[in-house]
């Protein structure tokens, strides 16, 4: 990196970002200076030394700056105001995420080269070794040919090999299409985009490690499975947690809560979200992880709590009963296949003397149940 004398540190974190972003919002860069109008001289002093372009509301990187970082430049037209948008969502997201590293779409298709050139990927968010693809919705609706392009992307980027995917959506509306298809990802999180949204993906270790501590002190052990669907196993419970609001365990909590017993299955969500396991309560236990918990695992602080509060409200309207669309038939198979509610897996071939059909045949049941469902096989 050059150097460049009379620049303070927060000017070259700033320019770094406003590099690798390709643009920042000016109510950005004050938080990423910390201050309420400091930000504004040194972003005057930036400009005058031509290392940033100052527009209406945001600040662009000039060709002086992204040589200094060694970046190569891309350049945003004033009229691009959908892609600068998008980018500007991307680092809010990035702000947000302090647990994790954030890296933006163009970072990834460059260190990716599986990644399509083409995608409404807003970056990958790492943590770990967990890997999660992240997607921006906008729309308060969504046409079909919409629909089925994001879902292609989003298939294109789980080929790419990110299979955990998490959508930030700005308008409930679009929710019930967003929950139609998980295309074959391994989790699939569905959160509104606000900073408390974003804080609760921010902070999911932190709730996990809650529930998990919480559960290892009540039934003396509780450690991970590798189901798809169930978190922990503590002693002979099993534990599902909703509180990230994981549409694919809602998916699988239609088939697996039917094959154990109510007091073998331990469902822990919020309280608006419980209304939507109201069909099943037959089968699981529903434990509440109450919202004060929750602030106080995220560290919300006490004049934002009623914002947080209003942000898991709306989590009460996602996802409608999501119907596994499988026949009876088909469901027993598919239990049987994958063991759910029963003694072992049983192969293809055992399915196919019980049933009297050719292997071929379970294998197509298979997959159609899959797919139905939008989940990936393992």
């Amino acid at each position: 990196m050059v150097t460049i004398k009379r620049l303070t540190e927060r000017d070259l974190i700033f320019l770094e970002l406003l590099c690798r972003s390709s643009v920042i919002s000016t109510e950005q860069a004050g938080k990423i200076y910390g201050t309420n109008n400091y930000h504004q001289i040194r972003l005057s002093e930036l400009a005058s030394r031509g290392l940033i372009k100052r527009e209406w509301g945001y600040v662009k990187p000039t060709g002086k700056c992204f040589k200094i970082f060694g970046i190569e430049p891309v350049y945003l037209k004033e009229e691009q105001k959908w892609k600068i948008q998008q980018l500007i969502d991307a680092l809010d997201v990035h702000l947000n995420l302090n647990n994790w590293n954030f890296y933006f779409r163009r970072e990834v298709k460059q260190k990716n080269t599986r990644v399509p050139q083409v995608s409404r990927l807003a970056g990958i968010a790492e943590r770990d070794s967990i890997k999660y693809a992240v997607y921006i919705i906008p729309n308060k609706q969504i046409t079909k040919r919409g629909l089925y392009a994001l879902q292609n992307d989003i298939k294109s980027i789980i080929s790419a090999g990110y299979e955990d995917i998490v959508i930030f959506y700005k308008h409930e509306e679009i929710t019930p299409y967003l929950q139609e298809d998980t295309c074959g990802s391994q989790s699939y999180l569905l959160l509104p985009f606000t900073k408390y949204g974003i804080s609760v993906f921010n902070n999911r270790q932190e709730i996990y490690e809650y529930i998990e501590k919480t559960a290892t002190e009540k039934f003396n052990n509780c450690e991970r499975t590798e189901y798809q669907i169930y978190d922990y196993k503590a002693g002979d419970k099993y534990i599902m947690v909703l509180v990230d609001n994981d549409i694919i365990k809602y998916k699988l909590l239609e088939i697996y809560s039917k094959r154990y017993s109510k007091e073998d299955q331990i469902v822990i969500c919020t309280r608006d979200q419980k209304p939507l396991l109201k069909h099943l309560e037959e089968y699981i236990t529903i434990k509440i992880l109450e919202t004060d918990k929750i602030t106080e695992i995220l560290k919300i602080n006490e004049n934002d709590k009623q914002q947080f509060k209003q942000c898991i409200h709306m989590l009460n309207k996602i996802p409608k009963r999501l119907p596994s669309g499988l026949t009876e038939r088909e469901e027993k198979i598919f239990t049987m296949r994958y063991g759910i509610g029963c003694e072992k897996k049983y192969t293809i071939e055992e399915l196919a003397k019980k049933f009297d059909v050719s292997a071929e045949r379970i294998r197509q049941i298979e997959n159609s149940a899959l797919a139905i469902l939008g989940l990936k096989k393992n």
